[in-house]
């Protein structure tokens, strides 16, 4: 459970501490207590100055002519709330003084000695690094609770995210509306949290606090609201709360936040995109309210309100990468503010509508994890009602001009001349006397010389990268090649034919 052993994390034995043999402490009367903090002090009275279950370190320099003052200062000492006192010998005293462990006795607090060779700051370091390291062990409490909670959510919503909570932190948890109503309540030991509710005036809950009432302990988490509903997660123990229960609580109410909402977010964007596909539906019979057509209302939001959008195509020769692609801008996108539009197109291409507000150099890094096995066309800014199939086409053929990791800017022209009219009817023709051989060939033996010949072109010529790209060996990739050029009456050592063919293979989609 979290609170009885998170409670003790938060103050240090000092039976522990008397147990550390490098610091040589010597025990001189009780040990069993615990302490939170070491606060060395010489002051005559530091009452004012001290923390509830302080260890408080001294060598006497107040008490060096009135030894017999120790009696007050260890009576001040434990009205303060201090667990311990550790005193240095060999400065001011060569030993303990008998007022003092006569003092502690009388009052029943925990004294030791601290030897001369041994500096306070090694007792100040020791228990700095315990703290840490419970702390660090916290933290991992913390995120497998957090697991805990989280799955909890998921696989059971709020009756099964409160049900966990109540056993993690042992307590009574109900989630309300701070007018009364119960959304769902899980009882603890006998106790339950919506008695507290019952008890508190709307105001009062509507406040997220910490109070006790009759050795019970209660919180009020406050959610956000929604609507005219206000919603608060109460929990009520019988004992006080850790820190990481505290955190727990947190954590849960967020959680529960977040539930609440999701009911009413899904069926108000289904809503939405109903009336959206109702208005495409009627629109050329029917003026709507908006002043803008559905397809504006869409685009609007990703273009900022000004109509510009930024076509993008990457192209990929697996799935797995695509799909990580497209997870990886999705994130992006999230972090600044902006949702994503984006679709499938045949041959492994894929098309991203992205606001124009995004620099070139930041769609490149959106994509930066997997560019070693994409290939990038970056489309320039137009407005979104101007991006038709063609716009897409040559993003398409751009995409497939380029190498692996391969990134073609908006500024870059180097390939529009392939889609004049001329050029295109060129290329149709050196197809059907090379692509248009090879395919008959294939549906003839059944063989695969057409992906053969794609995959050499794309693959820059190098039979090593062609060959692993098709999963096969070397020595039939080069089979394959000698057929082709059997078969296609041409050479494959020619530079200038294998960019003509890398051409015809790009636009023909080959």
């Amino acid at each position: 459970m979290v609170q009885s052993a998170v409670t003790e994390s938060e103050t240090i034995s000092l039976e522990w501490l008397m147990n550390q043999k490098k610091l040589k402490l010597k025990k001189l009367t009780r040990t069993d207590v615990r302490f939170t903090v070491v606060q060395p002090t010489e002051l005559e009275n530091p009452s004012e100055f001290l923390s509830p279950g302080a260890l408080v370190l001294l060598v006497g320099l107040a008490f060096e002519s009135a030894p017999a003052k120790f009696a007050d200062y260890v009576r001040n000492l434990s009205q303060a709330g201090v667990a311990a006192i550790g005193f240095g010998t060999g400065l001011s005293f060569d030993t303990v003084p008998p007022a003092l462990v006569d003092a502690a006795r009388e009052a029943n607090l925990a004294l030791f000695e601290v030897p001369r060779d041994v500096p306070f700051v090694s007792i100040l370091t020791t228990v700095r690094k315990e703290f840490a390291r419970r702390e660090s062990q916290q933290q991992a409490v913390q995120l497998k609770l957090q697991s805990k909670l989280h799955a909890a959510a998921i696989s059971g919503g709020i009756p099964s995210l409160l049900r966990t909570l109540a056993n993690e932190i042992s307590a009574a948890v109900a989630l309300c509306n701070i007018d009364g109503t119960v959304v769902e309540s899980v009882s603890f030991s006998g106790m339950d949290a919506t008695e507290i509710t019952a008890k508190q005036p709307p105001h009062d809950l509507a406040l997220s606090r910490a109070f006790s009432t009759a050795g019970k302990y209660h919180l009020i988490q406050k959610l956000s609201t929604q609507g005219a509903s206000r919603y608060v997660l109460v929990t009520t123990a019988p004992q006080p709360y850790s820190k990481l229960a505290n955190r727990i609580v947190s954590y849960a109410a967020s959680l529960a936040d977040i539930l609440l909402h999701l009911p009413v977010d899904v069926r108000q964007g289904r809503n939405e995109l109903n009336t959206l596909a109702l208005e495409m539906l009627l629109a050329e019979k029917h003026e709507t309210t908006h002043g803008k057509s559905a397809l504006a209302r869409i685009f609007s939001p990703l273009s900022d309100g000004n109509d510009d959008v930024r076509p993008v195509v990457i192209h990929s020769d697996s799935a797995t990468t695509t799909a990580r692609a497209i997870a990886s801008c999705d994130a992006h996108l999230a972090l600044r503010g902006y949702s994503q539009c984006t679709m499938p197109l045949a041959g492994g291409f894929q098309l991203f509508l992205l606001t124009a507000a995004l620099p070139q150099a930041e769609i490149v890094e959106m994509f930066a994890e997997h560019k070693p096995k994409l290939k990038i066309a970056i489309g320039a800014v137009l407005s979104w009602r101007s991006v038709t199939t063609a716009t897409v086409d040559a993003l398409c053929s751009t995409a497939l001009a380029l190498p692996p990791g391969g990134t073609a800017t908006a500024d870059s022209t180097s390939l529009s001349w392939l889609h004049e009219p001329s050029v295109q009817q060129a290329l149709r023709n050196r197809a059907a006397e090379t692509i248009g051989r090879l395919a008959d060939y294939d549906k003839k033996t059944n063989s695969d010389l057409v992906a053969t010949l794609s995959a050499y072109l794309r693959s820059g010529n190098h039979v090593a990268d062609a060959s692993h790209l098709l999963g096969i060996h070397r020595h039939t990739m080069r089979t394959r090649l000698q057929k082709i050029e059997t078969v296609c009456e041409l050479s494959l050592n020619n530079p200038v034919t294998c960019a003509e063919l890398l051409l015809v293979v790009i636009t023909q989609a080959v």
